[in-house]
């Protein structure tokens, strides 16, 4: 299962996005997490910011939701459609069609959705083949 959810970030935006990151995982990063390593890189645009998980240590990858890209919460036109075409692809040809079932994510009604206060949007995507969401037997 794949999900994507696009989050309002609000200003400050270094700090409202780093909040937005310790929040991806459970537990305390006293170092902080590769979301404000991310951040705290220089940037000239907020796209340019790389993807992040909230992990504490560098290099260490556990499964959960990563902030998979940002946008501005009031784009160009220009800027909206590239953002569309940075969102995940469909379901892959692999799978049996019963299987797949998708929603495309309107991308335009986020945007509009934003609230006033909102500077950026981070598009969250959960899922892939993570075993973020496996659930164990009793």
């Amino acid at each position: 299962m794949l999900i994507v959810q696009v989050m309002p970030v609000g200003k400050p935006f270094k700090e409202q996005a780093a909040l937005l990151g310790e929040a991806l995982l459970e537990g305390d990063c006293p170092h902080g997490t590769d979301t404000d390593r991310a951040l705290a890189k220089p940037f000239s645009d907020v796209r340019y910011v790389p993807s992040s998980r909230g992990d504490c240590e560098p290099g260490y990858h556990i499964p959960s939701p990563m902030i998979d890209g940002w946008l501005p919460a009031r784009p160009s036109a220009d800027r909206l459609e590239l953002a569309t075409y940075l969102l995940p692809g469909p379901c892959r040809r692999s799978f049996p069609p019963e299987h797949c079932e998708e929603i495309p994510l309107d991308l335009r009604a986020a945007v509009a959705a934003a609230p006033a206060d909102a500077a950026y949007l981070a598009i969250v995507v959960a899922g892939w083949s993570d075993e973020y969401y496996e659930i164990e037997w009793e």
